[in-house]
């Protein structure tokens, strides 16, 4: 994070240029942040720490609006439950900022599948391209929201396709450059089958909290 320092100009065409687009997004907003609140240890975790904090109300908010109160504190807690959210809470690293956008983009979209207000449409492909600028691969949310639509209401579907074609042409050129910078992460071996059981744990942290959350 030596280039955060640096000029605003000059940090992105660091990151942009060379090393890493797909955090352009975080890196400016941490530069802008660090001007106002220091370099401290506290200063530089506390953005995901809020980031993440917003993310559990979205959840929460998202179950209450569809089955009320006792869902939405089921929701909040297993999502505080969750050891991965309370690693990437205090980490300088932009994985909160992409769990705040799915949370906010299921939000939206739930809203938007039950109220007749546009607006909706316009904060869901707004939490998308959101999503998108802190972490590419969390846009694979949207095969399973496209699933929620079908199951809520499969009469939106204009405006789920609209939405999602905006957030994708904004979205766009973080993608392509990403793909050109690819190497960075060459050493990362591909994934394999048993990772879709093994998965479930490094996301709850073990076997027994998945079983739990299961249950």
């Amino acid at each position: 994070w030596k280039y955060i320092n640096e000029p605003l100009g000059n940090m992105l065409s660091t990151v942009v240029g060379s090393t890493n687009a797909v955090e352009a997004a975080y890196s400016a907003l941490l530069h802008f942040w660090i001007g106002v609140a220091g370099t401290s240890e506290v200063a530089l975790r506390l953005p995901s720490a809020i980031a993440m904090a917003v993310a559990v109300w979205a959840a929460s908010k998202t179950a209450g609006d569809e089955a009320g109160r006792r869902a939405a504190i089921v929701a909040g807690f297993v999502m505080i439950a969750l050891p991965g959210v309370t690693r990437y809470a205090q980490e300088a690293r932009p994985y909160a900022f992409a769990v705040m956008a799915v949370a906010l983009s299921t939000l939206m979209l739930y809203r938007g599948l039950t109220r007749t207000e546009r607006r909706w449409w316009v904060g869901y492909a707004a939490a998308l391209a959101i999503v998108g600028y802190f972490h590419l691969l969390s846009l694979l949310i949207v095969p399973g929201q496209f699933v929620a639509m079908l199951a809520i209401d499969r009469g939106r579907w204009r405006s789920f396709v609209a939405a999602g074609a905006a957030a994708f042409v904004a979205v766009l050129p973080v993608a392509i450059l990403g793909f050109s910078q690819r190497g960075q992460i060459s050493w990362i071996p591909p994934v394999q089958f048993d990772y879709l059981w093994t998965g479930f744990s490094v996301m709850t942290g073990s076997l027994a909290v998945t079983a739990c959350i299961a249950l």
